[in-house]
């Protein structure tokens, strides 16, 4: 397995490197085993006593994001916090842009205990538990509040994330906003959602998202998300949907020069940690962790927000597309069909629907 080869040549290295600076011991450090009773010192103690020692830790991240995307960004700032939360002590191997697998890949690798974290989405998530289906749900959510009221601060968000856990083994670490999603093609110009008819669009590997471009009258593709740049260029699908950022951050305006504003879907991610590997920490280190990821979400989303705000005068005058605003009414009477499957499929349908309902103001 690729992730497997790749983290094999990575600890070989990582061993003589331990083996060389454990010949040469700092002065005045502890190990575990030399003080029976104690924690070990972290190796970036300040020596003023004012911060508790952290135990070394090396953590394993694998992301299909680009390093071009502010989501890699945000995984960058993650780790220089725990660094510098552990004065050092706590180390972040990174490996970007799908070297280690697609997203789902990935997901599985962390359940495995392959690696440590790596960063899930509500449309993964729903592969494990139905439930998730709900955020993604076309045209359900108003604005970015009514979703941080029910999803990350809300009793939904509290009962989904178990359930993932308990199904999975994978941790919430917290939410991140992804974004709405538009539609984008290349050189189909889009006026209603009659120009969909037939056409190919790159779906992610779920259920909702097929059955949303099965309503509006779309051919649904699923294909990984690293794959979609390519596709598009050679016309093996016609195009894809996603958030704004991820348009701009992906460079797919290169291949993509249409804009379907149809706001259609909300996506959000969340990095994944596994259970057992969380639970074999130290509490200080729970806490470091815990807190820079606290600290991450509190410094993205309203970045992530503010990304949006220019998003389409960007596409327009910076990238040359051309934006096409359809009508939305035919799109959300369409998509009744969709709602209509999940509160078949899901049996807590009826219940989380309303906890959404319960949200706006």
């Amino acid at each position: 397995m690729k992730i497997k080869k790749v983290l094999s040549l990575a600890l070989s290295l990582a061993m003589l490197l331990t083996i060389s600076s454990c010949s040469k011991p700092a002065g005045g450090s502890q190990s575990a085993a030399s003080n029976p009773g104690g924690s070990a010192s972290s190796t970036g103690d300040s020596g003023g006593g004012s911060e508790p020692a952290c135990e070394p830790l090396n953590i394993v991240w694998g992301d299909y994001h680009a390093t071009t995307t502010t989501f890699w960004g945000n995984v960058e700032y993650w780790a220089e916090l725990v660094k510098e939360k552990s004065g050092g002590a706590i180390t972040v191997e990174l490996y970007p842009a799908a070297q280690l697998g697609s997203q789902a890949e990935l997901v599985e690798a962390v359940r495995s205990g392959d690696i440590d974290i790596t960063y899930g989405g509500t449309g993964i998530f729903s592969n494990y538990v139905p439930d998730f289906q709900v955020i993604e749900l076309p045209f359900i959510w108003d604005d970015y509040d009514h979703i941080e009221r029910v999803l990350f601060e809300g009793e939904m968000g509290t009962q989904l994330t178990q359930d993932l856990l308990d199904s999975t083994g994978l941790r919430v670490m917290c939410w991140i906003h992804s974004g709405f999603r538009d539609m984008y093609t290349n050189g189909i110009a889009v006026e209603s959602m009659e120009d969909l008819h037939r056409v190919k669009m790159r779906s992610p590997q779920s259920e909702i998202y097929i059955a949303l471009f099965d309503a509006i009258g779309a051919a649904a593709t699923p294909l990984a998300w690293n794959d979609v740049y390519e596709s598009v260029r050679s016309h093996v699908v016609d195009g894809f949907e996603t958030t704004q950022e991820g348009f701009i951050s992906n460079s797919l305006y290169e291949v993509a020069k249409d804009v379907v504003i149809t706001n259609h879907m909300y996506t959000a991610e969340a990095p994944v940690m596994n259970e057992k590997f969380y639970q074999s920490l130290t509490e200080n280190q729970r806490r470091i962790i815990d807190e820079s990821f606290a600290e991450m979400a509190d410094w993205f989303n309203p970045t992530q927000i503010a990304f949006t705000e220019d998003a389409y005068d960007r596409m327009r005058d910076e990238f040359g597309c051309t934006l096409y605003t359809p009508d939305r009414a035919p799109f959300q009477e369409a998509c009744t069909k969709v709602w209509d499957q999940f509160k078949s499929n899901v049996p807590t349908a009826d219940q989380l629907i309303q906890m959404v309902e319960d949200g706006r103001q």
